[in-house]
């Protein structure tokens, strides 16, 4: 098992275990970046309940993402998260308009 220097399972062991239907792997992940991708989804939006979508969104999309990416795992879920609530944010302003 891969640890990070604290000790801590690494996000890329934790990725691969969470493709792999460990449950408590996932929720360790999400616990570990949901406030930082929070953030700046609601930062995004202005709307709690919209960023909570974006966010579940983000991390649920990133353990579907094939294979390793060109980044560590922080970064590309950061990056997907501002993707996905961009998108969010276009669609609800085509909606009022």
């Amino acid at each position: 098992m891969s640890n990070d220097l604290n000790g801590r399972r690494g996000d890329e062991t934790l990725l691969q275990q969470a493709r792999g239907d460990d449950t408590d792997a996932f929720v360790e992940l999400a616990a570990r970046w949901w406030a930082s991708v929070s953030r700046i989804a609601s930062n995004m939006l202005g709307n709690v309940d919209e960023a909570t979508v974006s966010t579940e969104e983000a991390l649920r999309s990133e353990l579907r993402s094939a294979g390793p990416s060109d980044a560590p795992f922080g970064t590309s879920l950061h990056r997907r998260a501002i993707r996905l609530t961009l998108a969010r944010r276009r669609s609800a302003l085509r909606d009022v308009a």
